[in-house]
């Protein structure tokens, strides 16, 4: 049952973060354009969706295993951690998308999987 729920808790992190990239991302990419007519807010998002989709199968492993293994020592990532890492980043996403402030994502993933690390006893790595 607590992986189930453990489960559960990784899968609603992924998604929150899912959505809050798509908000935070992809309107600075296609704002211009969809400001002056030149395509609708539903075509970009599917264009957005769909460039996301490729670079994150093409090259998103590399930023993975830096993210997951070469930012902390001394800690092993667990699901839990990593559930932990989504949703302090999503969650500072969500207040910068709120209060109109900029608040790029990978910036805000590093700083969580730094904090997380070393809340959870690790060390810089390096």
């Amino acid at each position: 049952m607590q992986e189930i729920l453990l489960l559960i808790a990784v899968f609603a992190g992924g998604l929150f973060a899912a959505w809050i990239i798509g908000a935070n991302s992809a309107s600075p990419s296609f704002g211009p354009i969809t400001s002056a007519g030149v395509i609708g807010i539903f075509k970009s998002s599917l264009i957005v969706g769909v460039a996301a989709f490729t670079g994150a199968t093409l090259q998103g492993g590399a930023v993975a295993e830096t993210m997951g293994k070469n930012l902390v020592a001394g800690v092993e990532f667990t699901p839990l951690l990593a559930a932990i890492i989504l949703l302090t980043a999503s969650i500072l996403i969500l207040g910068g998308i709120l209060f109109r402030y900029p608040m790029p994502t990978a910036f805000t993933l590093f700083g969580s999987t730094i904090g997380v690390g070393v809340a959870a006893g690790g060390g810089p790595a390096g």
